[in-house]
């Protein structure tokens, strides 16, 4: 079940009362701009173990109430807002803040549209699944935009998104963000899906003359889902286009390393 935000209305029986359970749901749900049950209880309900039926029950009522709207008619993402929650909950357990997000139907509004490098026609937009900021301690802000991949997108398809998205690094990205790095953080769902993509991205990176960009590119096959989020972003699970050592998405500050922990 996908939920996104809505307009309340006021039912037949006269508006809901809404408890502090209900708006911490709708806030959630509001800064992803949808999510999945199995989503919202990973997120607010980690130790409820009866497979989402407590959160399923709290959605129903909230959509009944149209504060949520019921998105029957898309088809369900595979990874859909999962990196997100994990990013979420790294910044709640651990100390991590997320200064910014910007979702996908915000990118979509900003509309930035760029050339890609090498290739000939019209501008093209770039559109991010999502757009975030992670911050360690008092360390630099990361910047990752977020590309998740469904194993849909032939080589031809994949390598224009490549020259799109180094356009994009190279051109409009740095004022329109006001940010001054970049990680495309691409998530895949198997190994060789993994390996092929990055197989793809740095035979486009060459053609372009783009291998300057290589090192913002980084690829994993681990699941938002079942991998704890420190170890999502802290452990090297990511593999750079052009290199076989994996590396971590995020750097483990100093004091951190000794008791690999944040806290």
């Amino acid at each position: 079940m996908n939920e996104a935000p809505h307009t309340p209305s006021v039912t037949p029986t006269g508006p809901l009362r809404l408890g502090a359970v209900d708006e911490e749901i709708l806030r959630a749900v509001n800064r992803f701009q949808y999510m999945t049950a199995a989503q919202v209880g990973r997120l607010l309900y980690p130790n409820q173990h009866d497979d989402n039926r407590y959160v399923q029950r709290r959605l129903r009522r909230l959509a009944q109430a149209d504060y949520l709207l019921r998105l029957r008619e898309l088809p369900t993402p595979r990874i859909g807002s999962a990196p997100l929650v994990a990013a979420e909950l790294l910044c709640r357990r651990f100390q991590v803040s997320m200064p910014r997000l910007i979702t996908e139907r915000a990118l979509k509004r900003m509309n930035i549209r760029v050339q890609p490098h090498g290739q000939d026609g019209r501008n093209v937009a770039v559109i991010p699944d999502a757009w975030f900021e992670l911050q360690t301690s008092d360390d630099p802000v990361v910047a990752i935009a977020l590309e998740l991949d469904r194993g849909t997108e032939y080589q031809r398809s994949w390598r224009r998104k490549v020259a799109s998205l180094t356009a994009w690094a190279d051109g409009p990205y740095r004022s329109s963000f006001e940010a001054d790095n970049l990680t495309v953080a691409v998530a895949a769902p198997t190994h060789a899906r993994r390996d092929q993509l990055r197989t793809w991205t740095a035979l486009e990176l060459e053609a372009i003359s783009g291998l300057h960009l290589a090192e913002i590119f980084l690829f994993t096959d681990a699941s938002p889902v079942v991998t704890e989020p420190f170890d999502f972003f802290f452990s090297p699970l990511w593999y750079p286009a052009g290199q076989s050592t994996p590396v971590a998405l995020l750097d483990l500050p100093e004091e951190a390393q000794a008791d690999h922990g944040l806290s």
